[in-house]
């Protein structure tokens, strides 16, 4: 989850604080890792390299595959926080959003497991695209909770597809409109979160990837409308929503076959 500039005053208060107690600790020109403690001092050190490791990896993996190309070392400077917990799997990362901020914040509250793993790459997306399209040309909350929900664990995509399932049976269909204008995608809305995850597939499947960045830099700065006819043969959100729907009843009858 990727916090818009409104929220940030309330979001401060709730923010884990990791970083004042970190146990664990690893730094690179492009990360700075703390963790809380798992165990011995050696085990912490072993495992903040571990999550640097891969916050090294995936920055590589994520910038190739959705900008063609790696970051610049040293852009984009980041502060990973690592608090464990059996209960929660939750991330958050904090775009700089102020010249006089230095370092985007990325906080982990998971398990050790998705620490390295799925809930570090959902997060590592955003962190990417914060450096390349930093505040305020970033693109559309929906496209980037959209490509960062790709990297998500088996359970979160099975209820994606059960919300997806559910409105293609019943014709409870979300208001596309929302999800596109909206500024911050709550984690808590996992029915917007199912709408983003789709439509990035929908266009996926009528376009690539340049495009669909482009498209979604365009409508946020310009309108959908407008940004529609020029990248995709629709001529509003009207007839996205129509075409979205038939695409998502047509997936869900061919799972089944």
């Amino acid at each position: 989850m990727r916090p818009r500039r409104a929220a940030h005053v309330m979001l401060f208060v709730l923010l884990p604080v990791a970083d004042l107690v970190a146990a664990g600790l690893a730094t690179s020109d492009n990360f700075l890792v703390l963790t809380a403690s798992l165990a011995s001092p050696q085990q912490d050190s072993q495992y903040a390299e571990a999550v640097l490791f891969n916050a090294e990896s995936l920055r590589k993996e994520i910038a190739r595959e959705w900008l063609g190309e790696e970051l610049p070392p040293s852009v984009g400077k980041t502060t990973v926080n690592v608090a464990f917990s059996d209960q929660r799997d939750a991330g958050l990362t904090w775009a700089k959003d102020d010249p006089r901020r230095q370092r985007h914040m990325l906080y982990l509250t998971t398990s050790p497991e998705k620490a390295l793993g799925s809930t570090l790459a959902h997060e590592m997306v955003h962190v990417v695209f914060a450096t390349r399209f930093p505040h305020p040309n970033g693109v559309a909350a929906w496209l980037e909770e959209g490509i960062a929900s790709k990297y998500d664990d088996p359970d979160r995509q099975a209820t994606r597809d059960q919300i997806l399932s559910w409105a293609a049976k019943t014709g409870n269909w979300p208001r596309l409109e929302t999800v596109l204008d909206a500024q911050l995608i709550p984690a808590t809305e996992k029915e917007m979160y199912a709408v983003a995850a789709s439509l990035t597939d929908f266009f996926l499947a009528r376009g690539d990837k340049t495009t669909l960045i482009a498209f979604g830099l365009s409508g946020r700065k310009r309108g959908w409308d407008r940004a529609l006819r020029e990248h995709y043969p629709f001529g509003d959100v009207q007839e996205l929503q129509l075409a979205w729907q038939a695409w998502v009843r047509e997936s869900r009858a061919a799972a089944t076959r």
